[in-house]
């Protein structure tokens, strides 16, 4: 139907023998030839039906089973729920009339998720995060994640490596998008305080600080860190063994340490006074498995320490500045007789050589 029209005639009224003035009804016209009935996406109410084109100027919407109850006043109908409407018209001089039904259909359905996703914790700011096995109700043309600055992350399901912090994400499909968001806490992680021997030196200089931890996790190389008594950081490694200068005997403290999480402090003692060195008097080089070097414990702890053996003619037969170099009771590939031997050991600064003796013993 194109047109809806109402034609009113007037005819002369008279009641006894007065005349009078007639009424007269201006016609309402209708053109719904380009109605569009636009149906809900998304799984919202966000339907319509646009295109009449009518010279009323009052309009009425209601739904078709509910007459009483109006749901627009305006002639174009938006944000319209599935459902069947009808129109009500009128105008100034007093004609109505009422089209319909147009028919609001449910179209796409809203983006749902279908299985909620695993949220793992960043552990110690390494940025371990993650937000995984996120699924959607319907296919999904893209995804977009998102921080909190707006900074864009990712454009798969699954966002992984991220600090703790908020986070959205954009789900798009052929007819509309959806936005969610996810939340990702920090967390820190125990790291159990490590073992560090006692230290003592000759004198202040270079040391080697040897540190024994259980690392119980990898998100990342683990930092060993040196404090002194009044807890300023020293020195930094990412090595359990490193060398620093110490040129005040005392109290110190070790740590382990993963990103933001550090372990207890380990308490140990530097002091002055004596090599520290323990020096065997005696070894046996037979390979038998047991005593076969002459190993000098703590000697490591010095920087390029000299150890020079000599047999009973003065003569060099070992000599070394590498202190986990052992003397194996060879000289040139051939072994050395039995018998005593000399050692002069020294070290750099204003520590006193050591000297002694030893046993070659087969």
């Amino acid at each position: 139907m194109k047109y809806h029209r109402l034609l009113f005639f007037a005819f002369p009224l008279f009641t006894g023998s007065a005349e009078v003035s007639p009424i007269t009804f201006d016609p309402i016209t209708v053109d719904i030839t380009n109605v569009k009935q636009i149906p809900t996406s998304c799984g919202q109410n966000n339907g319509a039906v646009t295109g009449i084109v009518t010279d009323a100027t009052d309009f009425r919407w209601f739904v078709e089973a509910n007459p009483q109850v109006t749901v627009s006043t305006d002639l174009n109908l938006i944000n319209a729920s599935p459902n069947f409407y009808m129109l009500e018209l009128s105008n100034t001089s007093g004609s109505d009339t009422t089209i319909g039904p147009f028919h609001v259909t449910q179209g796409s359905p809203a983006i749902e998720l279908s299985a909620q996703p695993a949220i793992s914790a960043d552990f110690c700011n390494l940025q371990t995060g993650s937000i995984r096995g996120l699924r959607v109700s319907s296919p999904v043309k893209s995804y977009a994640w998102r921080n909190s600055s707006g900074q864009l992350l990712g454009t798969s399901a699954d966002l992984n490596g991220m600090p703790a912090g908020q986070y959205s994400l954009r789900v798009e499909n052929e007819d509309c998008s959806r936005d969610f968001q996810f939340s990702i806490p920090a967390q820190s992680r125990p790291i159990a305080a490590p073992t560090v021997d006692d230290i003592l030196m000759c004198a202040p200089g270079n040391v080697l600080i040897r540190i024994t931890a259980l690392i119980q996790f990898v998100d990342a190389p683990p930092v060993y860190r040196l404090y002194n008594a009044a807890g300023t950081l020293i020195r930094e490694s990412a090595q359990p063994a490193f060398r620093v200068n110490i040129d005040r005997a005392g109290d110190y403290y070790a740590a382990v340490a993963s990103g933001s999480c550090e372990s207890q402090r380990t308490l140990f003692n530097i002091s002055f006074g004596a090599l520290g060195l323990g020096i065997p008097t005696a070894f046996s080089p037979n390979n038998d498995g047991t005593n076969d070097v002459w190993q000098i414990k703590g000697l490591e702890q010095y920087d390029r320490p000299q150890v020079v053996v000599y047999n009973r003619n003065g003569g060099i037969v070992f000599e070394s500045r590498e202190p986990l170099k052992a003397f194996d009771g060879r000289r040139n590939g051939k072994d050395l007789p039995v018998g005593v031997y000399f050692y002069r050991i020294v070290i750099a600064g204003n520590c006193p050589p050591a000297t002694g003796s030893l046993t070659i013993v087969r």
